[in-house]
This record gives C-alpha cells, sequence and structure tokens, in this order.
C-alpha cells in the first residue's frame, strides 16, 4: 500500500470512538436541525474526516451502513463522493499540502448555484481550512454568507493555526477532544487494521492518526528510535527530498522530542540546558525547511554545538 493510500480516510471503513458526536450528528440531520455551515475542529489526524464519511454514508446510503457497529458495509457509494462523483457531494481538500485557490472557490460557487440532484439535501466539505490562504478564506465567508435552502457546507479545521473570526462566527463549531485512554485504544485498532507492527510506544501526545503514519514512515525508511538523533534527521532530510512528504518533517520534529525526552530521564544534563539546546536544534531545522539551506549545512551547525545528540 502506497503512502497515499495508507492515509487515506476513503479506507476507514470502521469508525472506532466518536459515538457520541456520529449520534449527535445524526440527530441533528433527523430532525432536519443539521447547521447550514458546521465547524469540526480538531488535531491533525484525531479522525475528523472519517466521521464527516461516516456520517455521510449513514444519510445518504442507509441500507449499506450498519449503524449499530458504525461501519460502512459496501463502499461503492462511499467512493463516489469521495471521488467527487456523487451529485450530492462536493469535497474540496485543503490538505494535499499546496495552498487552496481563489479559483477553485470561484468554482465551488457556480456548482452550488446549480439546482441539487431532485432537489435533496447537498454537502460541501471542505477539509483543512487552516491552511486555506487569506484570498480563499475571503472568498469562502461569501458563499457561506449565501448559501440555498439545500446546500449545507461543513468544514474541518486542524487548529494548525488561529482561522479568521469572520468564518468561525458564521459556523456552528463542534470540537473533537479525545482522551488520552480512547487516543491509545483508536492508535491500537488502528494498528490491528492495517496489520502493523508498533515500532515505539504510543505517545498521548500524538493523534491515532498521525501514531500510524509516524509508525508506518518509520518501518518504511528504516528508522531506528535508539540511534542518534543526527543520523536519524540526515536520513529523513534525505527521504523528504526525494518524496517532498510533509508528514516527514512533522516525524523530524516528533523524533527531536522523542530523544529530548530520553535525554531528561537518562542523561546527567541540566534541564534548562536542554530546554535550550533542543530550541536551538528545532529552530535549525525550521530555517532549514523555511529558507531552503543546505542539508551539510544543518548537519555541521548542529554537530558542532552539541556532542549528545
Amino acid at each position: 500500500m502506497s503512502n497515499s493510500e495508507f492515509y487515506n480516510s476513503n479506507n476507514s471503513l470502521e469508525l472506532f470512538g466518536f459515538k457520541r458526536e456520529f449520534n449527535f450528528l445524526k440527530s441533528l440531520i433527523d430532525k432536519n436541525r443539521l447547521p447550514k455551515s458546521l465547524l469540526i475542529s480538531g488535531e491533525k489526524g484525531v479522525g475528523k474526516l472519517t466521521l464527516i464519511n461516516h456520517f455521510l454514508c449513514s444519510y445518504l446510503d442507509k441500507q449499506n451502513y450498519d449503524l449499530k457497529n458504525n461501519k460502512i458495509v459496501k463502499d461503492i457509494i462511499h467512493n463516489q463522493f469521495m471521488n467527487n462523483l456523487h451529485p450530492s457531494v462536493i469535497f474540496l481538500k485543503g490538505s494535499d499540502f499546496s495552498k487552496v485557490k481563489i479559483d477553485n472557490l470561484r468554482d465551488l460557487k457556480v456548482k452550488i448555484l446549480k439546482t441539487s440532484l431532485n432537489n435533496e439535501k447537498r454537502f460541501i466539505i471542505l477539509d483543512s481550512v487552516d491552511i486555506f490562504n487569506i484570498n480563499s478564506l475571503n472568498a469562502l465567508l461569501k458563499i457561506i454568507e449565501e448559501p440555498s435552502e439545500n446546500n449545507f457546507f461543513i468544514l474541518t479545521n486542524n487548529n494548525s493555526k488561529k482561522i479568521p473570526e469572520t468564518v468561525k462566527s458564521r459556523c456552528i463549531e463542534l470540537k473533537i477532544i479525545m482522551k488520552s485512554e480512547d487516543k491509545k485504544f483508536v492508535a491500537q485498532k488502528l494498528l490491528t487494521k492495517f496489520g502493523q507492527k508498533s515500532f515505539f510506544d504510543y505517545d498521548e501526545s500524538l493523534s491515532p492518526g498521525n501514531y500510524l503514519k509516524f509508525n508506518y514512515l518509520i518501518e518504511t525508511i528504516n528508522i531506528n528510535l535508539d540511534d542518534p538523533f543526527i543520523r536519524n534527521l540526515n536520513t529523513l532530510i534525505s527521504f523528504y527530498q526525494k518524496k517532498k512528504d510533509l508528514f516527514l518533517i512533522d516525524l523530524i520534529f516528533f523524533i527531536l522530542d522523542y530523544n529530548f525526552k530520553k535525554f531528561r530521564e537518562k542523561d546527567n544534563i541540566k534541564s534548562d540546558m536542554l530546554i535550550s539546546d533542543r530550541l536551538f536544534i528545532s529552530k535549525n531545522i525550521h530555517d532549514f525547511f523555511s529558507l531552503n539551506l543546505s542539508q551539510g549545512t544543518l548537519i555541521n551547525s548542529i554537530q558542532k554545538r552539541f556532542n549528545y545528540v
């Protein structure tokens, strides 16, 4: 399975957790009280889009959805709307690591002005609005302000940065929060589902989705977390330059924190020094990616200052 297939929420035909949130959304639509604009907020990888997929499948394809177990029995229609082939769903993804262009939203406005099939409800999914650029957000605001009777907007927000209050104020917000024990439970379920071996203990700072992605990348790239950080950093940067997978950057910062936790627990290094050292390395890594510096310069700058990473 390729990276994109493995990470794809299309493959989540079973909903782990979120029973209360699912039932809440279902009750709203059953009572014809679903907000015209719904903002679902929560950390990246927690399962927001999976929740939306199951909610839509339960409504649009009732005969092929198992409500008791929250499972998509047959994924024909599910695949249709996730690939923008279903007449009642428009899906605009902002998380392909490229900013959504204003032209995309203009095209969206043209689409939603058209009458929906059989005058049924139509759902416009805007994934990861937190990475939309400001022009796109302003265009989005104008669209949300004038929804037609049967159009319903569902936006997801990964909380990576603050979205404008002008957008937020026009939505009813549903915050997705998972307890640590629930995260661990879902992470283990996902590992079993995908037949994955665990390469590091679950860290409650990670969402289940990010844990699964990091675990998969560690296996794929053959990373050993017990190796020196500088060696893993070199390996991950080299792999990133070939694949341009932004999850690799997230993994680098996770491994950085993983190593400094290990230093704090085992090595005789003062806490304030560790904080200072971690900030220095983090800044250098950030500058490397944002300023397009050379890999050699980054590695040398870290090696010259530290002898324990």
